[in-house]
């Protein structure tokens, strides 16, 4: 009777260990995937179905989701490239400046009007560098709404 026990305890043990490869697989897979994709930003990737079962529609709604977000990647790349010919070929002079009001974006109009080439010269410097010297106090008005207070 106790070998008979003992014949069933390691049986038991055998079958639920394969039952635990059997169901965490699928999902260290998916866990791994994640990774991947998030490492990558390789949207594109998709899991391969192995499964009919439940998995399978998790694998589904994960492929589905990424499917989601590279076709929203695209469609964002290919905005971004429009606006930026938008600026690129505009007539009128355009710049972005971040808070501290150091040039960000400019386009060809306002380098042409500073007389540089490249963004590269640019980029980064203060605004009020490119401003004549007898504009710069309404320039800065303009920019900062508490300077004109000060006066």
């Amino acid at each position: 009777m106790g070998l008979l026990l003992i014949i069933i305890i390691v049986i038991s043990f055998i079958i639920a260990s394969n039952f635990q490869k059997l169901l965490s697989k699928p999902i260290i897979d998916l866990a791994q995937a994640t990774d991947v994709v998030s490492a990558s930003a390789d949207y594109s990737f998709r899991l391969v179905k192995s499964s009919n079962d439940e998995i399978r529609i998790l694998y589904d709604g994960f492929n589905e989701m990424l499917k989601q977000i590279d076709m929203r990647d695209a469609e964002l790349q290919q905005k971004n490239k429009e606006l930026e010919r938008l600026i690129d070929t505009s007539p009128d002079a355009i710049i972005l400046t971040d808070t501290e009001n150091r040039i960000t974006i400019a386009n060809n109009r306002f380098m042409d009007m500073c007389g540089v080439n490249n963004d590269q010269s640019i980029l980064g410097k203060g605004l009020l560098s490119f401003v004549k010297k007898g504009d710069i106090h309404i320039v800065s008005k303009e920019l900062n709404p508490d300077y004109a207070q000060t006066d």
